[in-house]
């Protein structure tokens, strides 16, 4: 399926296969392959594709590496880039905030929300029930319950896992 939404590329950017400088872009469903050989899935993501007027060389920006990314993400049942950060931001959290509340590190979320990779399970399914303030309230909770727990000391005969070391 194609759909041409608009004419000649106004960028500054030339086809890197003849230095042309017309690119039309046009919208189109383009199918690809996901996942490591002998076990691939063929995807479809609706994306732009700039086609060179003067070669018919045709290529993708970031925005097509988006789609693919959100293509990826819906095969494997987690969350888009988009929805990661849409769900944070619902929070009223900046990033290092919801980073402590839920123990991501900072660079992690980063990657998620900027399409760079895609979150585990169990990390989508945190971000997933964070969705609903009630359980953003509970997390805060119980974070707040364990900062104010004191650590008991570990008596001098105990081993790194605690346990207590007897003759």
């Amino acid at each position: 399926m194609q759909q041409e939404t608009s004419g000649t590329h106004d960028s500054k950017e030339l086809c890197i296969e003849c230095g042309g400088a017309k690119l039309i872009e046009q919208a189109r469903e383009q199918s690809f392959a996901y996942g490591p050989p002998g076990d691939q899935v063929i995807l479809t993501a609706s994306m732009p594709v700039f086609t060179c007027e003067d070669c018919g060389y045709e290529s993708f920006d970031e925005r097509g590496e988006a789609a693919r990314h959100d293509a990826v993400c819906r095969h494997l049942g987690v969350q888009t880039p988009e929805e990661v950060r849409m769900t944070r931001e619902r929070t009223g959290l900046s990033r290092a905030e919801f980073c402590e509340l839920t123990g991501f590190g900072p660079a992690s979320l980063q990657r998620w929300e900027a399409g760079m990779v895609v979150p585990n399970a169990s990390s989508d399914r945190l971000i997933f029930l964070l969705r609903c303030p009630d359980n953003v309230e509970r997390l805060r909770n119980r974070v707040a319950a364990l900062d104010q727990e004191a650590p008991t000391p570990a008596p001098q005969d105990a081993d790194r896992s605690g346990l207590v070391c007897g003759t």
